[in-house]
């Protein structure tokens, strides 16, 4: 970027070289002249804001897709400068489609490299509580033997009272299929025997 404006980074790190929009809307304009027709250099918030805005809209009329633009809070706050490199990254690869624009061109990647001020940015990044830190995956660990013991008792459970059912289930159907048993003959009733008549004689 310093090659391209032929200016300094104003600042010790990218988000205090950065965070007013001067410097970007410079950069820009050498890019394709005219793209932000009035820089504000008030030490104001609105107005650095607005130098922002007007940066980003510059960069959508050049034809960057809105899903490579940091927004104002990215770099004004600081919230996320891996967004705002991102942008300029963008930016350098977008300077080669345009015509009017004969370099020098700023290198993929090279340009963030050389640079003291994006340097310091990024190990700002690096270290910096609002950078993404990937947290590792706990490696699987294989259950305990006492659960695993657990189980396989309840699966052998399972098992026999499935087997219990199906040999009640084959006993009650093999009874549905035989003949009823004929009922029990009653009793005969004991057979009268005769009465005796006793006769007294007086």
């Amino acid at each position: 970027m310093q090659a391209v404006t032929n200016e300094p980074l104003p600042g010790p790190d990218l988000h205090t070289a950065l965070k007013s929009g001067v410097y970007l809307c410079q950069l820009i304009n050498t890019i394709a002249p005219g793209s932000v027709s009035s820089v504000n250099l008030s030490p104001m918030p609105f107005p650095q804001r607005e130098n922002l805005t007007h940066f980003l809209n510059a960069c959508i009329q050049l034809g960057m897709r809105q899903q490579n633009l940091f927004v104002v809070q990215d770099l004004y706050e600081g919230d996320n400068l891996v967004a705002v490199i991102n942008t300029i990254y963008q930016l350098a690869l977008l300077s080669r489609s345009i015509p009017s624009f004969n370099g020098p061109y700023m290198a993929a990647g090279d340009a963030f490299e050389t640079s003291g001020a994006l340097k310091a940015g990024r190990a700002q990044l690096s270290g910096g509580s609002s950078a993404a830190k990937a947290v590792p995956r706990p490696p699987s660990m294989p259950p305990p033997a006492d659960l695993v013991a657990k189980h396989a008792h309840q699966n052998m459970i399972n098992a026999s009272a499935m087997e219990h059912a199906e040999a009640t289930k084959r006993k009650s159907a093999k009874s549905s299929h035989s003949p009823a048993a004929a009922p029990a003959a009653a009793p005969s009733p004991p057979a009268s025997q005769p009465k005796k008549i006793v006769v007294w004689f007086f």
